[in-house]
């Protein structure tokens, strides 16, 4: 895509990256464990005993919303921090077949989030096992078509 560089820099000519098609139900449970954590570590200022925070988890992790709905595809290199940035919004997820040929399955949707760092935005890519979510095209074949008539 043209998103966002390592470098912090926006991309001048078009990049592309190798991801895997990863499991629906392993990217919702790295979601939900890492908006946990984090709300973990955001009450320890309130300095609640190990029992009572251990119940808020337990609270945290069986009402945790999943993320990754069947409308999407969760995508990255699991082991690596790649995937789409800012600016990648909008552009093609490509599936290869046996015989080389290129064929769209996704449209890049969001990542795991960013940050600051010296007043600019910093992609997440794949931090903490949390992935990017592509909208699944299949699910709005029949959609585009009509669209497009």
């Amino acid at each position: 895509g043209w998103g966002q560089l390592e470098t912090l820099q926006q991309a001048l000519e078009l990049r592309y990256v190798s991801l895997d098609i990863l499991d629906r139900d392993m990217c919702n449970a790295n979601w939900s464990k890492g908006q946990v954590s984090s709300l973990i570590a955001s009450m320890q200022s309130l300095a609640l005993s190990e029992e009572v925070t251990q119940q808020v988890r337990a609270i945290l992790e069986k009402n945790a919303r999943r993320k990754y709905t069947e409308n999407m595809i969760c995508s990255g290199k699991l082991g690596y921090r790649v995937g789409s940035c800012f600016g990648d919004s909008g552009g093609p997820l490509f599936a290869v077949t046996s015989d080389g040929k290129f064929f769209q399955v996704g449209i890049v949707s969001w990542g795991p989030g960013g940050y600051l760092k010296n007043g600019q935005k910093v992609c997440n890519m794949s931090l903490d096992d949390l992935y990017s979510a592509y909208t699944r095209v299949a699910r709005f074949a029949d959609w585009i078509a009509e669209q497009m008539k």
